[in-house]
């Protein structure tokens, strides 16, 4: 079954599109609630019991769902997925339900190491291709979603082919912002500046290589660009006016950096001067503790 959560369905307008009553609505709340963990199955067994007219409630709801799939062939994957909450609702309450595994109940330490064992294979290390059948744990509920991306974010190290889809997924992905630990990342693109400050809002980040290369100076500062208009260029441009340059030794907080050459296949390699001087730069002010105030007001 999709995962529909009570939220989705208020911030798209499902209740009121599907003319669903608001006891009904209470009972869709509380098996999204048991689905997180939040209410517990016998408590929700008890509400039903305790009140007969929720039964008419679910019925009723589910036979207007009905009628109005029939009328609105559009909404027929909505509803089916209201009917299958509500017929859960009801398989609870007449003990029918699968007795589930109170996962969310064991200790956070335990559940990191589920998730750990889960995510790592046991041979030792090498290159791994996430496919959709080993993420699946994800898609099981709200819940273990953020607890599971959590650890997969925490325990594995991310390379982004350029500064441009590393903002994207910074701005785009909540669950990689909040938790990400070590990237690798090339830099080049025109979004180097916006994409090292984006770095900033990413609390958990605490290991990082950087890979300069000959299209790293492609996209200079804004202050070169307008002195390249006026005065004649015939050197290649420095490291130091590359687009990104001012905010990435504004970063902060960062324990392990370093800094590689390109490989060979995927663009010109910068001098080994370059690369250490680079490297000490970074050394010196990104390894500093955070200022207060540090990663707020981050313009896009």
């Amino acid at each position: 079954m999709n995962e529909l959560s009570y939220y989705e369905q208020k911030t798209k307008n499902i209740h009121n599109r599907l003319g669903i009553s608001r006891p009904a609505r209470l009972l869709l709340k509380a098996i999204d609630d048991l689905q997180s963990g939040a209410l517990e199955e016998s408590e929700l067994r008890r509400m039903i019991r305790l009140s007969p007219r929720y039964r008419n409630v679910i019925s009723q709801t589910i036979s207007d769902i009905a009628d109005f799939i029939l009328n609105h062939p559009e909404e027929s994957k909505t509803g089916a997925i209201l009917i299958q909450l509500l017929t859960r609702i009801l398989q609870v309450a007449d003990g029918v339900f699968e007795p589930m595994l109170p996962f969310m109940k064991f200790p956070r330490e335990v559940r990191d190491l589920i998730y750990y064992y889960y995510l790592h294979c046991r041979y030792g290390e090498h290159k791994i291709m996430w496919t959709n059948k080993q993420m699946a744990l994800s898609e099981v509920c709200k819940a273990i979603r953020e607890d599971f991306m959590a650890v997969f974010y925490r325990e594995n190290k991310f390379y982004f082919n350029c500064t441009c889809e590393m903002d994207y997924f910074i701005k785009n992905n909540k669950d990689l912002q909040r938790n990400i630990v070590s990237i690798k990342v090339h830099w080049c693109g025109p979004r180097a500046d916006k994409a090292f400050q984006a770095l900033k809002t990413c609390p958990n980040l605490k290991q990082m290589v950087v890979v300069p290369s000959a299209a790293t100076t492609r996209h200079l500062v804004p202050r070169q660009q307008v002195f390249n208009r006026f005065f004649a260029h015939t050197s290649r441009p420095r490291l130091t006016d590359a687009l990104g340059m001012d905010e990435l030794i504004t970063l902060r907080g960062i324990h392990t950096v370093s800094v590689q050459h390109v490989p060979g296949r995927q663009g010109q390699k910068r001098t080994n001067e370059e690369l250490a001087n680079l490297n000490e730069i970074l050394q010196k002010y990104v390894k500093q503790d955070k200022d207060v105030g540090y990663g707020e007001q981050i313009d896009s």
